[in-house]
């Protein structure tokens, strides 16, 4: 209990060290050693599997605060190394695979709409800008008048190089990357096709992994793409034993071997993660749109791993970063959506590198140690939110609950590189699952949220599985998922 008491008062002294902060308003995170982290890591012993129980259950009920837990607890038999990673972009070999795996051998063409811009499509972008230059909106949005001016002189300079229409004839991609060069010196790559049976790609390249906001991505639309698309209003965590709606013909087993099939085409090292169902339904909130559920998907996450072992799975997308510090840095996951026509689409963030192994077999916190901490820090992380309200003058309540604990890898930034995406991929605890924040409860005022770990208010109006806890396996420090340490 001494080790859990001494990281239990560093995490409270954290917490109010930042309540006196104004911005940013983040969670704990406890103060971490990475040097001393790693040569904790570098012993002999590690948790004994047989210490790791196959489900975990565990109920906190106060007054607006509620934890349910009932997960399965997912942890490989092997030791479990640290190794370096890197955003190193989509290589030519991986960008190829994939344009040929996508395309099938048809002829696929550059998209004009994406690619070319004429100067009739770009003239209101260039009118809406100098409206704000005038209004000085752009202050507004964080945009510092130097940068601004450099923005607004980059429209005009695409206004003046643009063509009055589009090219006659699309060029025929092979999927070879196209150079773009940056005002910056730095070079991006990209490639954008679609073919006449009406599949598409869209893939951007930062092999520098050095640009503020620039980071990689691929984006493939199927030719049955479903529209209304496919939400997370049901979001559902499935696998082979769960009964699945009847309106869906594929089954779970088919998903898999055909997503299966997709990463091993593309040719990186990605294992399944984690499987949801989502459904049509739309409730009008976004676009005045409502109908019930009509059609169903089979959501499927992959994630990289290092032999044989996972890196965990975090979908925020969120943009919340330290500037000042740190380059923005998501982490990488390989989404493949499927239903009853097919592949609907396929989205790529973020692809990894492996440059080295800095701890081969990493020691260990016992199972026990790491569950009595969270069961710990619920409250102490996020009944603080429930606060922030009070003192806004409304009510509201939160409820979490945890579907899946892993034992994985989980890339968090390494110390001391600020310029690029560099980092390390550590053994971590990852609490999975959805933090559900109801402001106004059962008042016509009642609005909910799902936010993550790092969420400062602000949220999804749609469930989103998320880390609800990332506990450093070696040291039981929390990372903060988004930000990365």
């Amino acid at each position: 209990m001494k080790r859990i008491n001494l990281v239990l008062l560093a995490a409270i002294l954290a917490v109010t060290a930042i309540a006196c902060q104004k911005t940013p308003e983040i969670p704990v995170v406890v103060p971490k050693d990475q040097e001393a982290m790693l040569g904790k890591a570098d012993q002999q012993s590690t948790a004994a599997p047989s210490k790791i129980p196959e489900h975990y259950t565990f109920r906190l009920e106060e007054e607006n605060f509620t934890v349910n837990v009932d997960a399965d607890v997912v942890a490989p038999y092997t030791d479990l190394p640290v190794v370096r990673v890197a955003a190193e972009g989509f290589s030519q070999e991986t960008a190829k695979r994939m344009f040929d795996y996508w395309f099938e051998g048809k002829p696929a063409y550059q998209n004009p709409r994406y690619q070319e811009q004429t100067k009739s499509e770009i003239e209101p972008m260039l009118k809406r800008a100098y409206e704000m230059t005038e209004t000085k909106e752009y202050l507004e949005l964080d945009w510092e008048e130097e940068e601004w001016k450099e923005h607004v002189a980059s429209i005009e300079e695409e206004y003046r190089n643009a063509p009055e229409e589009h090219s006659a004839e699309p060029r025929v991609e092979d999927g070879t990357l196209h150079e773009k060069p940056l005002k910056s010196g730095e070079t991006v790559w990209e490639l954008d096709a679609s073919s006449d049976f009406g599949r598409w790609i869209s893939l951007h390249s930062d092999p520098s992994a050095k640009n503020e906001w620039m980071t990689s991505s691929a984006w493939l639309l199927g030719e049955n793409t479903h529209y209304p698309s496919y939400n997370e209003i049901n979001l559902k965590r499935v696998d082979e034993n769960s009964e699945l709606p009847s309106a869906l013909t594929l089954t779970y087993a088919d998903a898999v071997a055909k997503g299966d099939a997709i990463v091993q085409a593309f040719g990186e090292p990605m294992q399944l993660h984690s499987v949801f169902l989502v459904d049509d339904e739309q409730d009008g909130h976004l676009d005045d749109l409502v109908q019930p559920a009509e059609s169903y998907a089979l959501q499927l996450y992959y994630t990289r791993s290092y032999n044989g072992i996972p890196l965990s799975l975090e979908t925020s997308m969120s943009a919340e970063n330290d500037r000042v510090f740190s380059l923005y840095w998501q982490h990488e996951f390989l989404m493949i959506v499927l239903d009853n026509n097919g592949i609907d689409e396929i989205r790529w963030q973020e692809p990894l590198t492996v440059r080295d192994v800095v701890v081969e077999h990493s020691n260990l916190l016992p199972f026990d140690q790491i569950r009595e901490l969270s069961e710990q820090m619920y409250p102490i992380i996020y009944k603080t939110r429930l606060s922030k309200n009070v003192q806004n003058g409304t009510e509201s309540k939160i409820e979490i609950h945890v579907d899946r604990v892993g034992l994985e890898l989980m890339r968090i930034r390494e110390q001391n590189v600020t310029d690029a995406r560099v980092g390390l991929a550590i053994p971590t605890w990852v609490f999975y699952g959805t933090i559900k924040m109801v402001d106004n409860p059962g008042t016509p005022e009642e609005y909910v949220t799902y936010q993550t770990f790092s969420a400062d208010g602000g949220g999804s109006d749609w469930p989103m599985e998320t880390c609800v806890f990332a506990i450093n396996a070696v040291d039981g420090s929390l990372i903060n998922p988004i930000l990365g340490y």
